[in-house]
C-alpha cells in the first residue's frame, strides 16, 4: 500500500492531471476560508481596526492616519493596495474584504505550487505542498483578519519564484521582479526584507549556471552584480514616494515608526519574549505624554532606551534571542477553557505544524545531497525570516508567513525520500525476482 502511494506520487504527472488536483485543492481550500470567516465573525480590534481606519481615512480625504491619530505607525501597503480599492468601488464592507481575502487565499495555494516547480521539483510535490498549505489551519483562518498577511504571504512566495527564476535563467527580467516584490514587501510588511537573505544565494545558483558554460568567471560576475544592482534600485523606487511622504509629514524618511516601539517591547526589565503591552513597561508612565511629541521622536526614545537595556543587560538579552529562537518554532499552545470544537482545531493545527516543521528540518539533515538546489533559497528565506523577529518579540501570527516555504521544502523532501526509497527497493525486487526465475 505504501509502495502504491509513493508511485502514484512520483510517477511523471501530467499537467492535466496536476492542475485538475491543483483546481479541486484550491476550490476546496476557498470553501474553508469562507467557512471560517462565517464561523468566526469577531469585530475589528487593535491591529485590524488601525489597517482599517487607515483606508477609511484616505478615502476620507484625511490622508493615511489611523484611529489613534498615526501617519506611519503601521505599514501602509495592505491598507493601500487591497482595502482601498475594495472599499472605493464597494463601499466600507468587511464582509467583501474578507470574500476578496478568501480568493488571495486561494491565489497563494496557486503560487505555492508555482513555487515548488521553480525549485524544479516534480508536479506531485508541487500538488502535496500546495494541499498543505490550502488546508493548513491559520491559513484557512487568516482570510477573516483585517490583517496584512493576507497580502504579505502571496507576495513572499512570489518574491521566491522570482528569486528561482533569477538563479535558472538568463536576462534582466527575474531581478526586475525580485526587486518589484521586495519594493512591495517594504510597504506591506517590511520584516519581510529579512528574505533578502535568499538573494546572494539565488545569484551564487545564477553563477555557477552561467560559469559552467563560460570560459571566465567575469562575465557571471558581472551579471551577478548587476542584478544585484538592478534589484535594489527597483526596490528602493517603488519604497521611496512613501518614504518621501513621511519625510514631508513627519519629519523622517522612513517605511513606518514602529520599529523602536517594538524592539523596546522585546528588550525592557518587563520583557519576557512574547508581546507585553506598553502599559506593562516602565515606560508606561510617560507614554501618551511621548506619543504627543510626535511618532519619530517616540519611536527613536524607545530605540534608544532599548539599546541602552541591551548594553546594561547583556546575559539577560542573550537568554531571551535564545527563547525567541526556540518559541518561533515551537508548537501553539493549547488554551484553557476552550470549546471542543476549537480544542480540536488547535489539536489539528499543531499536528499540521509539527509534521511540516519536521520533515523540512529533518528531511534536509538527512536527504541534502539529493534534493534539489533551488532548495537553499527556501531555506535561506526561512532562516532570514526567523532572526529577524529575535531582536524584538515573537508571535505565533508572525511565523505563518514564511509557513509556504516550509510546505514546500517538507512537500520536497517526502517525494524526495520516497524516491530514494523506491531506488534502494529496485535491486532487491529485481534479486528476488531472478532467484524465483527457473
Amino acid at each position: 500500500m505504501t509502495a502504491g502511494l509513493f508511485a502514484t506520487v512520483l510517477e511523471p504527472w501530467s499537467r492535466r492531471r496536476a492542475w485538475g488536483l491543483l483546481v479541486a485543492v484550491v476550490l476546496l481550500g476557498m470553501v474553508l476560508r469562507a467557512m471560517a470567516v462565517v464561523a468566526l465573525g469577531s469585530p475589528l480590534e487593535s491591529d485590524e481596526l488601525a489597517y482599517h481606519s487607515m483606508a477609511t481615512s484616505l478615502l476620507g480625504g484625511q490622508g493615511v492616519v489611523d484611529f489613534m491619530g498615526n501617519r506611519a505607525m503601521y505599514n501602509v501597503g495592505y491598507p493601500l493596495f487591497v482595502i482601498v480599492p475594495l472599499f472605493a468601488v464597494v463601499g466600507d464592507s468587511v464582509v467583501a474584504l474578507q470574500a476578496l481575502q478568501v480568493a488571495l487565499g486561494g491565489l497563494t495555494v496557486v503560487l505555492v505550487y508555482a513555487l515548488v516547480r521553480a525549485v524544479d521539483a516534480g508536479r506531485g510535490a508541487a500538488v502535496l505542498a500546495a494541499a498543505a498549505w490550502a488546508f493548513y489551519v491559520p491559513a484557512m483562518t487568516m482570510a477573516e483578519s483585517v490583517l496584512k498577511e493576507n497580502l504579505q504571504v502571496p507576495l513572499m512566495v512570489g518574491l521566491l519564484i522570482a528569486l528561482l527564476r533569477l538563479a535558472r535563467a538568463s536576462g534582466w527580467w527575474p531581478a526586475v521582479a525580485v526587486g518589484f516584490a521586495f519594493g512591495l514587501l517594504a510597504l506591506v510588511g517590511n520584516s519581510a526584507l529579512s528574505l533578502a537573505l535568499a538573494v546572494p544565494v539565488a545569484l551564487w545558483l545564477a553563477w555557477n549556471r552561467q560559469h559552467e558554460v563560460s570560459t571566465s568567471a567575469v562575465a557571471p560576475t558581472h551579471a551577478a552584480f548587476g542584478h544585484a544592482v538592478l534589484i535594489a534600485v527597483v526596490a528602493a523606487a517603488i519604497a521611496a514616494p512613501w518614504m518621501w511622504r513621511n519625510a514631508q509629514q513627519i519629519g523622517a524618511p522612513v517605511l513606518n515608526t514602529n520599529g523602536g516601539f517594538n524592539l523596546y517591547l522585546g528588550n525592557n526589565p518587563a520583557a519576557t519574549g512574547r508581546f507585553v503591552s506598553i502599559a506593562d513597561t516602565p515606560v508606561a508612565p510617560r507614554w501618551e505624554a511621548l506619543r504627543r511629541e510626535g511618532e519619530v521622536l517616540a519611536s527613536e526614545t524607545l530605540r534608544q532606551e532599548a539599546l541602552a537595556w541591551v548594553r546594561a543587560n547583556p546575559g539577560r538579552f542573550f537568554e531571551l534571542v535564545v527563547q525567541k529562537a526556540v518559541w518561533f518554532w515551537s508548537p501553539p499552545e493549547s488554551k484553557h477553557g476552550v470549546g471542543r470544537v476549537e480544542a480540536l482545531v488547535r489539536w489539528v493545527w499543531s499536528a499540521q505544524f509539527v509534521v511540516l516543521a519536521a520533515l523540512a528540518a529533518v528531511g534536509t539533515l538527512l536527504l541534502w545531497r539529493h534534493l534539489p538546489r533551488g532548495i537553499w533559497v527556501l531555506w535561506a528565506g526561512v532562516l532570514g525570516y526567523w532572526v529577524a523577529h529575535l531582536p524584538f518579540y515573537v508571535l505565533t501570527r508572525y511565523r505563518e508567513p514564511v509557513m509556504p516555504l516550509v510546505a514546500a521544502i517538507a512537500a520536497i523532501v517526502l517525494v524526495s525520500a520516497a524516491a530514494a526509497w523506491r531506488r534502494r527497493a529496485a535491486p532487491a525486487a529485481a534479486r528476488r525476482g531472478l532467484s524465483s526465475s527457473p
